[in-house]
């Protein structure tokens, strides 16, 4: 009987972060002072000396406490979103529980979003997803939103449940709200620099904020990173087609896998001429690259040597990869 094991990326990184400017703050901002989505000051101190912080959220289309929204929110602060080594959609869903984000290879949706376990399973691309997306304000429910780059992030938000109320229709299992860093009126910024050495892929973020006047801001922030090993080894050879001998089977279309490449940059201009009036423009650019998305290998093989293949049309007929083996070694043949 065979197994299958998801290949975990291991590996040590190493990450170095230099402020562009003096006095530069940490990603979570005051509420009173960057916008409705942020997390604000403490609330009060409890005993001990301990801080109290007060959650604002933008479930129903304000802001409001989080303990007094009826609503089922998850709540993902900035320095979390921060320390999360990636900018794939689905590394970052990672962290809240009952939520699975995961990309689709292939010409299907391109991604499968749930939310307590409902979801879309269809393969069509066009097929608009029970779980909707809300970038920035932006309503998405396509699949392939999930290959956007996700970085220089305010604030994540997970609301579980129908939200047609107040986000549309086409969200019927929940909302994914990610707002990225608007600019404030202090000159600040990062530099964050990092390398992980299973795959030998440096990384590169960063971002800066500019106050032009006592009312308009623009920020800048890119990322960039790519990996130059991969995290499986494919060992596929030439071989003659058992089923079909007109039609030989080429071998591995790659060596390593999956190479990926991401690239992304956003501008953000933010307008505050008076108390009651403010306007955001944001740009957004994201490129995305791999090689493939296979991610398992086989493993325990029962008698045979080699992972088998079996004719469904004559069960009798079973083929061993000769390439393949039944170890745990991040290696596949296919």
């Amino acid at each position: 009987m065979q197994r299958f094991l998801s290949s975990i990326r291991r590996g040590m990184a190493l990450s170095w972060v230099a402020p562009l400017a003096a006095g530069i703050c940490s990603l979570p901002a005051h509420a009173a002072d960057e916008g409705p989505t942020a997390t604000s000051a403490a609330a009060g101190t409890a005993s001990g000396g301990d801080t109290i912080e007060e959650i604002v959220v933008t479930a129903r289309k304000r802001a409001e406490r989080l303990v007094d929204v009826p609503v089922a929110v998850s709540e993902v602060t900035a320095q979390t979103l921060a320390d999360v080594p990636s900018v794939s959609l689905t590394q970052i869903g990672n962290i809240v529980p009952g939520v699975s984000l995961e990309r689709m290879g292939g010409g299907s949706s391109g991604a499968a979003f749930t939310i307590r376990g409902v979801g879309q399973l269809a393969q069509d691309y066009n097929t608009e997803q029970p779980v909707a997306l809300n970038i920035d304000g932006v309503q998405v429910t396509k699949g392939g939103a999930a290959q956007i780059g996700f970085f220089d992030l305010q604030q994540m938000q997970v609301l579980k449940g129908p939200q047609a109320l107040f986000f549309g229709k086409n969200s019927p299992a929940g909302v994914i709200a990610i707002d990225s860093v608007t600019p404030g009126q202090v000159r600040e910024g990062y530099l964050r620099v990092g390398y992980e050495f299973s795959t030998s892929s440096p990384s590169l973020d960063a971002a800066i904020t500019i106050p032009l006047t006592d009312t308009l801001s623009v920020r800048f922030a890119g990322h960039y990173s790519h990996d130059n090993a991969g995290d499986v080894r494919n060992v596929a050879g030439p071989i003659a087609n058992p089923f079909e001998p007109s039609l030989p089977l080429p071998g591995a279309a790659y060596s390593e896998g999956p190479l990926n490449r991401d690239g992304a940059g956003r501008v953000t201009i933010a307008w505050r001429p008076t108390a009651s009036f403010d306007a955001t423009l944001k740009v957004l650019g994201s490129y995305h690259h791999d090689v493939t998305g296979a991610t398992e290998e086989v493993f325990t093989c029962g008698a045979n040597s080699h992972p088998s293949v079996v004719n469904l049309l004559n069960p009798t007929q079973v083929v061993q990869d000769p390439f393949g083996d039944c170890g745990v070694n991040h290696v596949i043949s296919n």
